[in-house]
């Protein structure tokens, strides 16, 4: 399939509705094939595969992954080292040195001490602010609590403050990547439950605080769509099943597409399957979660709470306890009258129970 540069240029602007940088996008874009080359050439390799979101199957073939990629990087290293490159590890920098109007430096922190790099120009690609809580908080248009991130926390925002000291434009700061959604846990971020995970990743009913549908739930299957539809409502949502629902899945198979199937499978060289379950350990995983506590009610209704991240979501399996009793209430009501949402994308296959009309 034949796919030009404008062709590229075109969809990608049309899909951030022009709020990209353009002339950023279209220098990216026109030097995209020969710096896989040149990156090819020097021991960094790369496959073409299948995208990896079943929204864009149809796509033309443009995603390449690394092969073997941290000894790519390794060979990478070594080849600058051989051409004459200095590595300085643990080595901060922390202001760009200018005069007459020319790059001359660059002024780095090393082991207590700092020094002065003589230079001609400075590549600053330290990977934004993600882990400088100030700025997050600054320019996060949500609760910095309800957002967990899968970036680089070393990422401080030194190169941007550099930067701006030099006059550069830094308008786009409050722009995050919001990717998809799973599961974390806000005390232990090592923690993952596959079952958990899976259903995070399908089209069930999601509702938002105030207990309202707020987007079509296929949208998992586009995982910036995704992040985007959870931080417009405000960073988190919750996930509604009903009781006859758990109990057919904790016995039944599903003829479903996990929405971070063919991630892993396109990754492994594997087969799709499009098929999910059966959830076997569901009911223990809820029974310990919910269990009645000293002089409290046992929760009949299994309600999960999604926070928004960057890249990333959090599930909660429990009522915010923030929530009035009015929204509880509405809730509940979701809960009896609305089994399932029906997604239009094609892989996915509506359940044999007796669906409900949304309105």
């Amino acid at each position: 399939m034949q796919y030009s540069l404008k062709q590229a240029y075109q969809e990608l602007v049309s899909y951030t509705h022009y709020r990209s940088n353009l002339n950023l996008t279209k220098a990216i874009l026109k030097e995209s094939a020969s710096t896989i080359d040149w990156l090819d050439e020097r021991g960094l390799k790369t496959e073409l595969v299948n995208n990896t979101q079943e929204v864009h199957q149809q796509h033309p073939k443009v995603y390449h992954q690394y092969i073997d990629k941290f000894a790519a990087f390794d060979r990478l290293i070594h080849r600058f080292k051989d051409h004459g490159g200095q590595l300085l590890l643990k080595t901060a920098g922390t202001k760009i040195i200018q005069k007459d109007g020319n790059i001359v430096g660059v002024q780095v922190h090393q082991d207590k001490h700092d020094f002065v790099i003589d230079c001609s120009a400075v590549v600053v690609a330290d990977g934004g602010f993600i882990g400088n809580p100030d700025l997050v908080k600054e320019y996060l248009a949500i609760n910095p609590d309800n957002l967990y991130s899968m970036g680089e926390r070393k990422a401080t925002g030194d190169g941007i403050k550099m930067l701006a000291e030099l006059g550069a434009d830094t308008r786009h700061m409050g722009v995050f990547e919001n990717h998809a959604a799973s599961v974390i846990s806000p005390q232990n971020h090592k923690w993952h439950n596959g079952t958990i995970f899976s259903l995070t990743n399908l089209p069930f009913l999601w509702v938002d605080s105030a207990g309202n549908r707020f987007v079509d739930e296929s949208v998992c299957y586009d995982f910036a769509l995704w992040g985007n539809a959870t931080y417009t409502a405000g960073g988190y949502y919750y996930i509604i099943l009903d009781q006859q629902f758990v109990d057919y899945i904790s016995a039944q198979s599903l003829d479903w597409t996990d929405s971070f199937e063919r991630t892993f499978k396109s990754l492994d060289h594997q087969v799709m399957t499009h098929k999910v379950g059966r959830f076997h350990k569901l009911m223990l995983i809820w029974k310990k979660r919910f269990k009645k506590k000293p002089g409290g009610v046992r929760n009949r209704y299994k309600i999960w709470r999604s926070n928004c991240t960057c890249r990333n979501w959090i599930l909660k399996t429990r009522l915010n306890s923030t929530m009035s009793m009015s929204t509880k209430k509405k809730i509940l009501i979701f809960i009896n009258h609305l089994i399932i949402c029906v997604s239009r994308f094609e892989r996915v296959r509506f359940m044999p129970l007796k669906p409900v009309q949304l309105l």
